[in-house]
């Protein structure tokens, strides 16, 4: 298993990467708000752009900052925790699902600043086959 600079730890499973262990999954209300997003590392996480900026001249360079917030705040809870909050303590979520977002788009402005790209991917799934995940109206206070 590895642990990344978010403390999430995967594991490989049934040929896929597939997550081990949650981070905040058994943390107290005080414990998720005090979770640091690791900001201090942007250095460390853009450099492992830097094999594929070697190859701009023959390929289109691009970075992938997803998940998207809801899917990186239920990579550190766990599905059924990241729902509940949102459920139960909807001002928890609504801050974390925050601070997400906030990083994915530290990562990606850096990202910018330092490389050429092609193209930048900010997200990833936020709907099923039927509708929105959440309601639009999840985030309106």
């Amino acid at each position: 298993m590895a642990c990344g600079f978010l403390g999430i730890k995967w594991a490989k499973s049934l040929g896929f990467n597939q997550i081990a262990e949650y981070p905040l999954a058994g943390a107290s209300r005080e414990e998720i708000l005090r979770y640091r997003f690791p900001s201090e590392h942007l250095t460390e996480l853009l450099q492992l752009m830097l094999p594929v900026i070697k190859q701009q001249r023959d390929y289109f360079i691009g970075c992938d900052v997803s998940p998207c917030a809801f899917e990186m705040y239920w990579r550190l809870r766990g599905m059924e925790n990241a729902n509940l909050d949102m459920a139960t303590d909807p001002e928890l979520a609504s801050a974390m699902l925050g601070r997400c977002a906030d990083f994915a788009v530290e990562l990606s402005q850096g990202a910018c600043q330092q490389f050429a790209l092609d193209w930048l991917w900010t997200g990833d799934d936020v709907s099923s086959q039927l509708g929105m995940i959440m309601s639009r109206r999840c985030g309106a206070h």
